[in-house]
């Protein structure tokens, strides 16, 4: 696997499959940097639509110490690191990135909702 950015700013990366097993847990949020029109027609579930570059701290949860997963289409996209950065910047400490995208997601067999 090559290295993303996501490595180079120090942030966490998570697989689908850790993804996965983490879905269920009150205290893991869910958010997707694509453009609205790639939500629409797929995404994790139960991830929220998030703009990586305009976003506020009261798009995120009131828990700093919840724990946030950004991802956008694929590993060649920045847009999910760009909106952990921010998080982290707004001091959430557990930040992560799912590098693989919602295109790793997909072709790891995952769930995807639409609509």
């Amino acid at each position: 696997m090559p290295l993303s950015a996501a490595y180079f700013y120090g942030l966490p990366v998570l697989t689908p499959l850790d993804v996965l097993l983490r879905l269920n847990q009150p205290d893991f949020f869910v958010f997707d940097s694509n453009p609205e029109y790639v939500f629409l027609h797929h995404r994790i579930p139960g991830a929220r639509l998030l703009d990586p570059r305009d976003f506020t701290e009261y798009e995120l949860p009131t828990d700093p110490d919840a724990s946030l997963l950004f991802y956008s289409s694929g590993p060649l996209c920045g847009a999910g690191t760009h909106a952990a950065r921010r998080a982290r910047k707004m001091g959430y400490p557990h930040v992560f990135v799912m590098t693989a995208g919602i295109t790793g997601w997909i072709q790891s067999g995952c769930p995807v909702e639409r609509g």
